[in-house]
């Protein structure tokens, strides 16, 4: 359905406003004296759509690959965005613009890449993982899997049992009852 809005702008007189737009859609300046359409929806539901005619959520932004962006400018400083399909189809990241490279990227299949853009596991790392220190009298319950390091090892051995009062730096990890060397 096509609306008319014609209004004065000045009070006490000045030029005529007029234009024409959509139910349900903002209206934005298209000149100094026309209003029209807005690429913002607000439906019945009250949810807003920005690039879409029906949004099915409280928020919906909808775009082609690369242009479905939510920008974020900590100013003079740097520029983030959350971007569905900016990378690669049907990846989701978080892009650092200013240096015009993704930092997370989530792939349809659900792998996680920090690093890179086409992670090939549930967790894909380009680069080094830090884990916590340890001395082997302080490690914590921990879960199967879980990987630190200690600061005290005496003669590690791989897959050996854990000693401490000595100096070496070792990984350890969690296996299905005790933290080893690994």
């Amino acid at each position: 359905m096509a609306l008319k809005a014609v209004a004065t702008l000045v009070p006490g007189g000045g030029p005529p406003v007029g234009g024409s737009g959509t139910a349900g859609k903002l209206t934005k300046w298209a000149t100094t004296s026309t209003l029209d359409d807005s690429v913002i929806t607000q439906s019945g539901a009250g949810n807003i759509g920005i690039g879409t005619a029906i949004p099915g959520d409280k928020l919906t932004i909808a775009g082609t690959a690369g242009t479905c962006v939510i920008s974020m400018v900590e100013t003079g400083v740097r520029n983030w965005a959350i971007r569905s399909g900016g990378v690669a189809t049907n990846v989701f990241d978080i892009c650092d613009l200013s240096a015009a490279a993704s930092r997370i990227a989530i792939t349809s299949a659900g792998n996680v890449g920090i690093g890179t853009t086409g992670p090939s596991g549930a967790l894909d790392v380009n680069g080094t993982i830090r884990t916590a220190s340890y001395t082997v009298g302080t490690l914590p319950a921990g879960v199967v899997g879980q990987r630190a390091y200690v600061t005290d090892a005496l003669a590690p051995t791989y897959l050996g049992a854990l000693v401490g009062g000595g100096a070496v730096l070792a990984p350890v990890f969690r296996n299905a009852t005790v933290w080893v060397s690994a």
